[in-house]
């Protein structure tokens, strides 16, 4: 059965994510050594305490009012703090050294000393409609319980076991007010919260809308050591409306109006793009959304609009963002000649009619854009216009470079080019060929070949030798 590029690619994609993110193995994996040093993204480190420093948590990015949806982007502040003798998920050691978790007993729950700072908290911000239902936050992470045992030669090593967490939080829609703060507890032990949620709820004074941040934290208190079974591996925190509905609106909507600041260049951005919106920012991971319910696309998340709603069904966070780039391709044109061996060949008035249906399907679809143009805010349809208008000069240009083709020796210099060009790809895919094996074989040439090769030589050297005397 034969693998399309767009299955090795997935499949790529998912051994990348395994690999750096995990697990590895599935959700009840087990693995040997510390997953601090298996895993390098993807974890909510617990909040290290100094000199027993109380642990107060905040909002989950001190969120300031936005004056604008450009804001949304624009804050990167801590989700928690402890008092000036600690700190929170930022482990202080003196060296970088990575520990052997399997030397002795004393190491077997003990982190790889690392001198970079490890997160305790990751979430989300995003846009809802003031009037809009209910979330439902589901918070995902895995575990690893450490436990010694004995390999085939007696030597005792250190093997850590997963364990997959999986919780839901409804928020009611009666909670979600303006300057709302919720402090919602996932998991708890003896009165101790271990695991939170956090969320922060502010106005959109533009349309009335609201921003909200939501935050997944590790509040587990630990020594320095950092222990790997007090981490939170692989987090995952997914939003949704408690109705399934489509409730996310849009960060930034070029439909709306222009963000502030933009220069020419990047209005014709908001214009190419208007159609590719995003729907939330992430907080010391990245984000990605469906506009689709994935209960309908068997799974997949589709982070293109669906028909014309532009809003979005869910979103979640995400430690490996990624986009899908579209292939561009150029749609055929009846009648049209491209062969660089036909245009160095054919006569005069052959390579007109062969690129004349070229320069005409241009103008049609000008006249498309056009028509497109009139139907789009004013604010994008003058920024159309003038694009529109540019892209014209460029169409009156290419129908006097089609006149000028009418001058002899234009038009051999242009049958030159033609020529040497196809030969030079000519022997580009000989040497691509050789490459690929040395005990592959090329093919005999046919007399046909042969023949052509021997004309397009004779023709651009008799060209050449006509434009020098000129």
């Amino acid at each position: 059965m034969t693998t399309s590029s767009t299955e090795v690619r997935n499949e790529l994609h998912r051994l990348l994510a395994a690999d750096l993110v995990g697990p590895w193995g599935g959700p009840a994996e087990t693995i040997v050594g510390n997953p601090r040093g298996r895993y390098l993204a993807g974890a909510l480190a617990p909040v290290k305490v100094s000199g027993g420093g109380e642990v107060r948590p905040l909002p989950p990015f001190a969120i300031a009012e936005p004056e604008s949806v450009a804001d949304l982007r624009a804050v990167e502040d801590p989700l928690m703090v402890v008092s000036e003798n600690g700190s929170a998920g930022v482990p202080e050691v003196e060296d970088g050294e990575v520990m052997d978790s399997e030397e002795s007993a004393e190491a077997e729950d003990r982190g790889p000393a690392s001198q970079l700072i490890a997160p305790s908290s990751m979430g989300l911000r995003f846009r809802i409609g003031a009037d809009g239902p209910g979330l439902i936050l589901t918070a995902r992470w895995g575990t690893y319980t450490p436990r010694r045992e004995a390999d085939d030669n007696g030597r005792i090593r250190t093997l850590y076991d997963r364990t997959q967490h999986e919780y839901f939080i409804r928020v009611d829609r009666s909670r979600l007010k303006s300057r709302a703060y919720l402090d919602e507890t996932v998991l708890e032990k003896d009165g101790e919260v271990l695991v939170s949620i956090s969320v922060e709820v502010l106005p959109d004074e533009a349309d009335g809308s609201l921003v909200v941040e939501v935050a997944l934290q590790n509040r587990k208190i630990t020594d320095g050591n950092l222990p790997p079974r007090e981490w939170l591996f692989q987090a995952d925190l997914e939003v949704t409306a408690d109705d399934e509905s489509d409730v996310f609106l849009p960060i930034h909507d070029p439909l709306d109006g222009f963000a502030q600041g933009l220069d020419a260049e990047e209005k014709r951005l908001e214009l190419l793009y208007r159609d590719r919106l995003e729907f939330a920012v992430g907080r010391t991971c990245s984000a990605t959304w469906s506009c689709a319910n994935p209960a309908k696309t068997g799974g997949l998340w589709v982070r293109d609009l669906v028909m014309d709603s532009r809003r979005a069904n869910r979103i979640r966070t995400t430690w490996l963002p990624e986009t899908e780039v579209p292939q561009t391709t150029a749609p055929p044109i009846p009648g049209t000649i491209v062969s660089m061996c036909r245009l160095g060949d054919a006569s005069l008035h052959e390579v007109i009619d062969g690129l004349r249906p070229l320069i005409d399907g241009y103008r049609n679809w000008l006249t498309e854009c056009q028509t497109e143009a009139e139907q789009l805010p004013s604010h994008l349809q003058a920024v159309a216009d003038e694009a529109i208008e540019d892209a014209d000069a460029v169409g009156k240009r290419l129908e006097a470079g089609l006149e000028l083709l009418k001058e002899p020796d234009v038009f051999r210099a242009f049958q030159f080019m033609n020529r040497v060009m196809a030969e030079q790809r000519i022997h580009s895919q000989v040497a691509q060929a050789r490459s690929e094996g040395a005990r592959s074989r090329l093919r005999k040439p046919s007399r046909r070949c042969l023949a052509r090769a021997r004309k397009l030589r004779r023709g651009a050297l008799s060209s050449w030798g006509s434009s020098s005397c000129s």
